[in-house]
């Protein structure tokens, strides 16, 4: 499993299963916001939705690689969600379960150190 803003369009466009997992503004900078003053670090909920703002602003507006869901991504929007029912509408919404059911494994790949000493790509097989 891969967790970026362009693993389903330009990484990984021919994976099986895409999910393109999204929350609206507000959900995403209180999230932020608790996760920075868990970690003991100061925190300004209006400049970090101001930073979401830039940064969401500005990946969807590139011209590489824009954030955007691939065309065949199920799309899970969190806003609402803990993450236990967010595994539970990942589960009831991609068809998970019957994808692992029908024989697909997940990528693992070796980790060997010739492996690491070239650049293999994380949607192939060795």
């Amino acid at each position: 499993m891969l967790d970026g803003r362009d693993i389903g369009t330009v990484v990984c466009p021919d994976a099986p299963l895409k999910l393109f997992v999204t929350a609206d503004i507000g959900a995403r900078a209180e999230r932020r916001f608790k996760e920075l003053a868990a970690r003991g670090e100061p925190g300004d909920a209006a400049a970090v939705l101001a930073d979401l703002q830039a940064r969401d602003a500005r990946d969807s507006a590139r011209a590489t690689a824009p954030l955007k869901p691939a065309e065949d991504a199920v799309l899970i929007d969190t806003s609402a969600l803990d993450a236990d029912a967010v595994f539970a509408t990942i589960e009831a919404r991609s068809g998970l379960a019957s994808f692992f059911q029908a024989g697909a494994r997940p990528h693992r790949p070796a980790r060997r150190a010739a492996d690491r000493s070239r650049s293999a790509h994380p949607c192939q097989s060795s």
